[in-house]
């Protein structure tokens, strides 16, 4: 952090108490024009100094405030990095934690989906293996039983018999 001196005369005063002293053994106490001349310097050199040092004071003053300046605003940024380096920290675990019971869960779906596969097979491996008993009974049983006469329904006999009936009245006539 940078803190400006607070030493606003900055030594000048040395400086105008030797050109004081160069202005004192310059001096011409026989010519008016000289002396006019000079004093006019000396009160030029004097403002430009009085104002120079001014202008070093505001100066001073106007970066000591931009450095402030730029402090609070490098706080406030910080802080706000901060906020949002905490949110970004939340977040990631909020998504990890969702990673893990995704993970957690699929990992269930899958043993369980494994499971219902391989009773799936052995239900279906019963079923082949009970319609093969089956076919093995049916056609043991087909092969036991003696072979019935195939028998008419009984409308085919009752129309036998009635076509018998009448060819018999036919001949008696």
């Amino acid at each position: 952090m940078w803190r400006g001196r607070r030493n606003e005369a900055i030594d000048l005063n040395v400086f105008e108490d030797e050109e004081e002293e160069k202005f004192e053994e310059a001096k011409d106490p026989l010519d008016p024009e000289r002396e006019a001349a000079r004093n006019k310097r000396e009160a030029r050199y004097r403002k430009e100094i009085s104002e120079t040092r001014e202008s070093i004071v505001s100066q001073r003053e106007m970066w000591e405030k931009i450095v402030r300046d730029s402090e609070e605003q490098v706080s406030r940024l910080r802080s706000e990095v901060n906020a949002a380096c905490g949110e970004r920290d939340r977040l990631r675990r909020g998504v990890e934690a969702a990673r893990a019971r995704r993970d957690a869960t699929v990992a269930e779906l899958t043993a369980e989906l494994v499971r219902v596969k391989i009773r799936a097979a052995e239900l279906s491996s019963e079923a082949e293996m009970l319609q093969h008993h089956t076919n093995l009974v049916t056609k043991r049983r087909d092969q036991r039983k003696p072979k019935k006469k195939k028998r008419h329904s009984p409308k085919i006999i009752v129309a036998g018999v009635f076509q018998t009936c009448l060819e018999e009245e036919e001949e008696d006539d």
